[in-house]
Formats: C-alpha cells, structure tokens, sequence
C-alpha cells in the first residue's frame, strides 16, 4: 500500500478509497488556481516497494494588464502581475466622464486562463457650458460647471416675467438648448375691472404684474357667467374677456286655486309677484312673494296664498217667519235663503237676502231684511245719522211706534230739529229731517313756496289739494281729507312741504372738466360750463343748464360736450399687429407689435403714445423672411416635418433616430434669418448596453465585446454561491438590460434532516441540503403521523418546525359535513386502537334511526367507515303566489332553492328566490313570500286638439282610443294621423310601457284628384280625398299598368305609392 499522497499547494487530492498497489485518486485545484500536470495520480512500483506517482501542480491564474483608456488611468499601474479576482478600478481626466463599469475584474472562463469581465469604460465629453447668467433672475441648481445633459430651471425676481423657456439642456456642443431665456420689467395692470353685481379678490393688492390673476365672484342671487379669472398680460392689459354676473331665476311662482297674478314683471331675483282672489274669495296669507336668496339658489318667500270662500254667519231669525237655510251647516258668498212668513202675518220687503261682503274679507247678509206681521220694517239707513241702540236689533215696529236716531261720527245735531221718526198707519215711516250736519276741519294753511286749493269746502269729507311754486316739486301727498279724528274733525295726514328742484353734479368728461367744481348738487336755472385739458374747444354746446322736464326731477339740457382725444388711436402694421383690443389708447400707453408668421419685425417691438397722437419709436413694420431648403438628412434618422413645404426663420424641425440608434447633441435644428439651418446637427449612434457584470458569477452564455439591443446573455454563480434574480437577460433600445442583472449569494446548507421515532424521511440519499430543499416524513405501519408530514431547510440553515412525530392508534377523527365531534373529543389529536368518538347532527340536519353516530379507531390505526346517520331537513313546499308560479330547483332539501315566476301581464313584488335555511331548531324558507302585481301602465299622453275616454287606472294589455276635438259647422275637421288606439304593454324589466306613440290630431289631410291618362278608377270616385282614403286603379283596353295599381292618401297631402302610369 502507498501511503497519503502529500499536500497540495493551491490544490486537494479526491476520497482515499484504496490506497494498494494500482489505486488510482483524482487531483483537484482550487478556484483561482489552473492543473499542471496530470489529474490523477497511481499508487505504482518503485523497485520493491510502491510509491504515488509525481503530483501536478496548481498555478495562480492571472490575466494581462488592464487595457489602457484615452483621457483616464486605472489603479493598477505599476504593478506586475494581476492574479484570480482582483479588480482595478478606472478614473477620467478632468472635464472628462467615465462611461460604463468603473471597475473590471479578473476572471477565468476556462479555468486555465484569465480575462478581464466586461468591457473597458471610456472617458468622454470635455465640453461644458457657460454660466447660465440672467439678469435679474435666477437657475437653479447653482453648480461650479455645467457638463453635457445637465439642466437648469429659470425663475424671474417679483416685477419681471420671463421671455424664453423656463428650462434648458446643457448640450455636447457646450451651448444651452433653448437659449438661455431674459428677465424683462413687467408692465403693471391697472386696478382689475369691476363686474356690476360682482367683486373680485384683488382687493388688497395695491400693485398687479404680469402673471397675476384675480378671481371673479357674484352677489348673493346671481350667477357667473364667463371665466372666473382674469390675468394682467405683459402688454399692462387684463385679459379678455371679462366675465358678468347675470341674475338668477326663479321658477314660475304658481297660481292659487280660484285666485290669479295680478303683478308679475319677471322671474329675475328681486322681483315680486302679487296676488288676488276671485270675486267671493278671500285671501289667506300674504298677497305677495318675491324671488329671494334660499341657501345656494333663489326661491319665492313663503307659500303660494290661498283663496278662500268667504263665509257668513247664519242668517238672522224674524219673528213669525223661517227661511230656507235651517238644513243648511255653511253659508258662503253668494248663497240666498228665503223667509216666508206665518200664516195671519204678512210679510214687508224682498223676502230672499244674500251673503255678501263689504271689506272684502268677512261675509254679511244683504239688508233690509223682511219682516212679518202689521207694523214697519226696521228704518232704512240715513247717510249723517243711525238709529239709538235700543232700536238697532229690533226688525217690526207696531203702527205708532216712534224711533230716535243720533248722529254719526263727524256730524253734529241741530238745536231746535227732532231727531225721531214716527210708523206710519200705511206701515211706513215719516219723513225724517236734516237733524244733523257736517263738522268743520280748520283753515290748512299754505305750505312755503306752495300753495293749499280748497275744493268745495272745509267741512267733514271735503278735499284739499296742494301745488308748489315753479322750481320746486311736492314732498307727501298731494291732497288732503277732512277727517274723523276722536270726537272732531281734522285734515288727514301731514301736510306736504315744497322742496326746491335740484340737479345732480353733472357728467365728468374725459380730458375735460366743468365748472362747477366739486359741488354735489344744482338748483334749477344753473348753468356750467365745459373746458378741455388741451386748450381746445370741446365738441358740441359748451355749456348746460340745469332743468325740470316733469316738474318733479332735475336734469341737464342738451348733449354733454366732447373732449377731443389727446391720446392716439389703434396703431395699425401691414402682416401684423398690437396687442390688445383697445381702439384709442391714453398718454404714456403701451404697445407691443408681432408679425405674422414668415415675417419679422423691423423697428422697435414696442412704442408709447405720446402728446399730439403720435406713437415713438416709430411704428414698426412686417418683412417677409427669406426661406430655408429642406431640413438637412442625417444617417440612421429622420425630422418630424416630412409634411411641410415651406420654413421660414424662427421654425424647427426635431429629429428622431431609428430603432437602435440614440440621438447625440441637439434634438433639433432652427431656420435661421440667413436663410440656412443651425448647425451642428444632430447625430444617430448605435445603441450599446454596458458589459454586464456579476460578483461571484460570470456571464455563461452570449459574451461578445459590444452588446446591441436585442441581444441576450445567460448568468452562472461561481461554486457556493446562488443565483438571486433571472438568469436571462436581454439588452434594451435603450441601453437597460432587462430583466435586471442578477446577484450571487452564499448558499447556505441545512444539516441532514432529524429523525423521528417510529418513523423515516425520503432524503436519505441525499448529501447535501440547501435552502428550500423540502422532505417528507411517513410512520412506520401500526403509528399514524402527528403533525405535518413535511419540513423545509429555511433561509437561516435550519430546518422549520415543528417536526412531526409517529402515534400508536389513530390520529384525530375525520371531519364530516353532516356532523360534528363532540366536545370532549374535539382538541384530542391521538386515540388508542379500539376508542370510540361521537357526532351530533350539524343544524339543518336530523338523525337517521339505526345508524350509530359513532367511529371507531380500528387495529390497523384507521378510523371506522363513517356511515351518513344524519340526513337533511325539509322544508315545505312554498305556496305559489296568486297569479305566478313557485319553480323548484332541485329539491326542498335544507340549503336548496326555490324561484317564483309571474304570469304574463304581472311583476314580481318581492325576492325572486328563497333558500331552505335554520330558522331556530327547524329549517324554513328566506324572506316573506313575493306577491305578484299586475304591470300598471302611466296614463296615456295627452294629444293636441284630441283626446280619450280616461278611466281611473291603466294595466297591462288595456288599450285607450285617441279621436279628434268636434270642429264647428262648416270648418273642416281635423285627420287623425297614426293607429287611433295604443295598447299598455313590459319591457324587458316588466315596466309598464305603451305600445306607441300616440297620433296626432292635425288640419284636415286632403288629396288632389288623381286622374291617369288612359286609365280609370275602379274604386274611390271622390269627388274629395282626406286622409287614408284609397283608390284602385286599372287600363285601358291596349295599355298595362307601370306602378302600384292602389293608392292610399298619407299625412303629407300625397298619394303613397305615387299613382301609377298606363
């Protein structure tokens, strides 16, 4: 035997399992290290004894020197020789960037001899851009150097606006694209306008520049229309237009029953609507409303009135008489009774009296009223005077009988005359005297610079009227009452005063001022006079009087003079023009100019109005650019603008590259005014993906020195090490590789997997465990398994747990659907053979007899067949509803379903479906039974100049007949055009729906004769057509017929199909 081979530097030898004379045992070098030699050695002769044959060697495996790059070095210089995994790692020069992996690595694909992973970076660029400096302004971010593809945001001081893009690139030809924008001085707005019944929210602002917007909001009651913003422009003008508040509406306010409108102007807010009532009626509520604010919209105030007949009491008893109204309980406006009187007693006056109304709102019963028997009736009334209150309720006075009176209010009794009346033998009343006259109101007086006209005179119920002096108008009523006031009389009211007529200050002018200063208001005969700021003579009458047309208000004379404008008018520029809407423009005003597109300006961009309507600097003009050829072509790429024909100075074109190619430098290129195109122009280069690279792996299939889209590469992990992400990955249009690269990992071994009593797993064959690896345990026959049957080698090297382990007897019962284990059983997991469990019925179920609701655990360790001992409850069978069906699905088992169905022509009220389900210790159907209605339809439309036979409801398959109004004699009568009846029928939904429009009702549908030339009618012979009339047509012996033979009268006044030829 030889004895162990000796150590091997770098090196192992494999398992020693012979070691006699011919043993052969394989070498190996670890990684890094490359076999010189051969990979086995012998256990062979050495002259009389034996000996191991030379052992190999193993190398260090090394690479070349990092490969040089232009503009940059690499941490590696100077040193000799670079071994297995060291990594040198690449720098640029200044102003240069290091593109691709900063770092390369020595590999080995072979495992012989080694390479440098991935390709080696290259520094680029060297440009940089200028500061991007903008007066008062600012970009951000602030960098010491600006390199290609950094970009900057530009922002302006507050007062400035920015004229450029508020971005730009740093771009690989060291210029900014754009162009580094400018901060110009922003022209202030004006205060923003004012919307009549609206505000704005710049309110607190005293200043407003370019850029700035205020918000436009409305009046309670009125409604925005237009843009609620409005923003100060560049040019110092607020954009246009300006939005207005229009007021809201009120829907229409609606009539009272046996009342009207009397006063409606509109349905805008603020405007009131007035009522009144029907002659009998009174009004209940109040008589008008207005269109007010109601949270978020308008409405009326309060309700819509009512109008009321207006009662009476019962009407009054006469001794020896009754009337016809004892049976009735109301009396209203215009209801009469009657008295007749009883026998032996005659009756005086109209026997029938009548409700009726004096105020308009509470009901008495017309007078005189009649009486019965000898004697008078009650006196009639006397206009200055009424009867004493002893004789007020009385209505017959026996022959004889005297009565006095006293006088009304305002009146006073004349010494010497009687004031009594005396019935009369002939049953009337003598002759009653003027026993009272009328009372006498004071002098008035006349009011200052006025004057009081008596009438008639100044006794009880006279009038006086005032007038006032010319230039002076009546304040308060113009006339007066001699009144009841207490016991005398005095005039009614205030008396009126004459207030001088005044103007109010007269209109302000632009550019021109009156002279009437700041006085606020004139009296009337004043005179002022207009001037214009320029010393030139207003347009018009200089001067304007203050005057009174109706007597009652102060106006100015004549038209209001005209300054003439000092400012200047609209500046106008041939292929341009000014900003702004305005017509004329003030002094100092601004105006910017632009050309149309292809022309450019010429002059100054902006010019102010100055004294004598002059603009300066002078106002610009628009010259026709010249133009520029077809945008240059580049390789591998084209522009956007394939379209257009023409460019002139100031367009651009943008290019964009082919699939799998990038663009570099500028992404457009501009006509310039020369007439050429900007250069440099932009370049398409072939899109590469970097050398991917994956510590502790390498690249195993699809190396090569440049990657392109498209192609693919496949990731391998060096011994001990796993791969953590996709295997595969592809490079990307734009450089990515996709999925991402994956990482290499130590694996982590789980020792062999412990073992269980009574039991064995299936990974005996196994060496080795890493994580994930899963094994199964199973028992030895007689032991059931307790627990899970599986455990896995975790993330940490451990197993999971708990393990499961092996039981003599059964494991725990089965579960069935029907039943359930009893209590005592139910957190038991081990049973000894020969253990008995039981069930009870689960709900919903009842036990079968003679079925044992146990199970065994038998001597082989199973548990005893489990026989179905409990079975389903039944529900009953559901009544079908009146008028529908019940549909059974499967059975009426607990748990199944049945569905209840309507007849044709009725809907189902309820749920279509109920489920057998508990209902405490038994089962029963879900939810109350669902009922079935028959399908109503809405009444049918109603029709112009027609109508049907209504009827208190419509249901399904009921049908309405339409036909036309009744016409006067001698007018014609209207054509029923359409089907005359129409039918209630369901949608899908068993919505009642009607089977059609309904006709319509329209002028009578007549048609000319229709005569055909060598032909004739066989039936309709007129004389008159209408509608739906036909007429049968046939030739002449020698002719047949072209066309329809029969004709019909259709809505139009046409014959349908057109009458035929022969």
């Amino acid at each position: 035997s030889c004895g162990a081979p000796g150590a091997l530097p770098g090196g192992r030898t494999g398992p020693l399992t012979d070691l006699q004379l011919g043993a052969r045992v394989e070498v190996f070098c670890g990684e890094g290290y490359k076999l010189v030699g051969n990979n086995f050695i012998w256990c062979q002769l050495k002259g009389n004894d034996v000996e191991w044959s030379k052992l190999p060697t193993c190398e260090l495996i090394t690479c070349s020197p990092p490969p040089p790059i232009s503009h940059g070095r690499h941490d590696g210089e100077g040193v000799g020789i670079f071994v297995y995994n060291s990594t040198v790692t690449y720098s640029c020069d200044p102003n240069f960037q290091l593109v691709g992996n900063g770092s390369i690595h020595c590999r080995s694909r072979d495992k012989t001899s080694g390479v440098w992973s991935g390709a080696t970076p290259e520094c680029k660029g060297g440009a940089q851009c200028p500061f991007p400096r903008v007066p008062n302004g600012r970009a951000s971010p602030y960098l010491g150097h600006y390199r290609p593809w950094h970009t900057v945001s530009f922002t302006c001081q507050p007062g400035h606006t920015l004229r450029g893009s508020p971005r730009s690139t740093c771009g690989a030809d060291s210029r900014w694209d754009p162009p580094v924008p400018e901060c110009q001085k922003a022209r202030p707005c004006p205060m923003p306008p004012e919307v009549a019944n609206g505000h704005h929210n710049g309110g607190d602002k005293a200043f407003f520049s370019a850029g700035m917007s205020v918000r436009y909001s409305c009046s309670p009651g009125y409604y925005l229309v237009g843009n609620a913003a409005v923003s100060c422009r560049a040019s110092g003008n607020w954009s246009q237009p300006r939005p207005r508040c229009e007021g809201k509406q009120c829907s229409h306010p609606g009539e009272p029953v046996n009342g009207k409108i009397i006063s409606l102007t509109d349905l805008q807010f603020g405007s009131t609507v007035l009522y009144s009532c029907e002659e009998g009626h009174r009004l209940i509520g109040k008589s008008s409303r207005r269109c007010e604010i109601s949270g978020g919209r308008v409405a009326w105030s309060g309700d819509i009135p009512l109008c009321q007949r207006i009662p009476c009491e019962p009407p009054p008893d006469i001794p020896n008489a009754r009337h016809t109204g004892r049976l009735l309980s109301e009396f209203h406006y215009g209801t009469s009774v009657t008295y007749t009187c009883s026998p032996g007693f005659p009756l005086h006056g109209d026997p029938s009296i009548h409700c009726t109304t004096r105020d308009g709102h509470s009901g008495v019963w017309s007078e005189p009223l009649p009486a019965c028997g000898a004697g008078c009736r009650a006196p009639a009334r006397l206009g200055f005077a009424e009867l004493k209150e002893p004789y007020r309720s009385q209505t017959v006075f026996p022959e004889g009988s005297s009565v006095e009176f006293v006088c009304q209010p305002g009146y006073t009794q004349l010494q010497g005359v009687s004031p009594a009346i005396t019935c009369l033998r002939n049953q009337t009343w003598s002759a009653a005297l003027q026993f009272c006259k009328r009372q006498q109101c004071p002098s008035p007086g006349n009011p200052e610079n006025g004057r009081a006209v008596v009438l008639t005179d100044l006794l009880f119920g006279a009038k006086i009227n005032y007038t006032c002096d010319k230039g002076y108008k009546l304040v308060g009523g113009s006339q007066r009452i001699c009144e009841v006031s207490g016991t005398r009389v005095s005039w009614s009211g205030d008396p009126p005063v004459c207030q001088r007529l005044t103007c109010a200050a007269p209109p302000a002018i632009p550019h021109g001022t009156h002279s009437g200063g700041s006085r606020a208001t004139f009296s009337l005969g004043d005179v002022v006079t207009y001037s214009c700021a320029s010393g030139l003579a207003p347009a018009g009458e200089a001067s304007l009087s203050c005057s009174s047309a109706d007597g009652e208000h102060g106006t100015w004379s004549g038209a209001v003079p005209q300054c003439p404008a000092i400012g200047c008018t609209r500046p106008e520029i041939e292929n341009g023009k000014a900003t702004g809407l305005e017509a004329t423009y003030g002094l100092g005003d601004i105006v910017v100019f632009e050309c149309n597109f292809g022309y450019a300006l010429k002059g100054s961009q902006e010019s102010q109005c100055q004294f004598g309507g002059k603009w300066h600097p002078p106002v610009p003009t628009c010259e026709k650019l010249p133009r520029c050829p077809s945008p240059p072509t580049i390789r591998n790429g084209q522009h956007d603008s394939k379209a257009v024909t023409e460019f002139i100075p100031g367009m651009a074109v943008k290019y964009h590259c082919d699939p799998g190619y990038v663009l570099t430098g500028k992404t457009s290129v501009s006509c310039l005014p020369t007439g050429a195109w900007s250069i440099p122009y932009p370049r398409c280069e072939a899109i590469t993906c970097s050398s991917p690279t994956i510590t502790d792996g390498e690249v195993a299939e699809g190396r090569r020195a440049v990657y392109h889209p498209g192609d693919n590469v496949t990731f391998q992990c060096h011994p001990g090490f796993m791969l953590r992400g996709s295997r595969g990955a592809e490079c990307q249009p734009d450089g990515r590789w996709v999925p991402a690269v994956p990482t290499c990992q130590p694996v982590l071994q789980c020792p062999s997997p412990p073992n269980i009593d009574k039991g064995n797993h299936n990974s005996q064959d196994l060496e080795v465990f890493p994580t994930g690896v899963v094994v199964n345990y199973s028992c030895d026959p007689g032991y059931s398994l307790v627990g899970e049957a599986t455990i896995h080698c975790t993330d940490s090297g451990n197993w999971s747990l708990p393990l499961p382990r092996c039981a003599g007897g059964c494991g725990a019962p089965p579960n069935l659907t029907f039943a359930e284990l009893a209590r005592e059983y139910k957190n038991q997991l081990e049973f000894a053979a020969g253990d008995t469990v039981r069930y009870s019925c689960r709900p919903g179920h009842s036990r079968r007899l003679g079925v044992p609701q146990t199970l065994t655990c038998l001597q082989n360790h199973t548990w005893s067949e489990a026989l179905e001992f409990c079975k389903r409850k039944q529900c009953k069978h559901p009544d079908a509803p009146r008028n529908g069906r019940v549909v059974v699905l499967t059975d009426l088992l607990f748990g199944s379903s049945v569905s209840h169905r309507c007849d044709e022509g009725y809907r189902l009220v309820g749920q279509s479906h109920r489920r057998c389900e508990i209902l405490g210790r038994d089962v029963a159907w879900t939810g109350l039974p669902p009922t079935c209605q028959r399908i109503p339809c809405e009444p049918p439309p109603k029709i112009a100049n027609g109508d049907y036979e209504e009827r208190g409801s419509y249901v399904y398959q009921s049908s309405v007949t339409y036909r036309c109004q009744a016409v006067p004699k001698g007018t014609d009568p209207f054509s029923l055009i359409g089907p005359d009846t129409i039918h209630c029928t369901a949608d899908a939904h068993s919505n009642g729906v009607w089977s059609g429009p309904p006709p319509e009702c329209r002028g009578l549908v007549k048609c000319e004769n229709p005569r055909v030339e060598n032909g004739k009618k066989t039936s309709g012979f007129g004389p008159s057509y209408s509608y739906k009339d036909s007429v049968v047509f046939e030739c002449d012996r020698g002719y047949f017929m072209v066309g329809a033979e029969v004709i019909t009268c259709e809505e139009n006044n046409t014959w349908v199909p057109p009458k035929p030829t022969c």
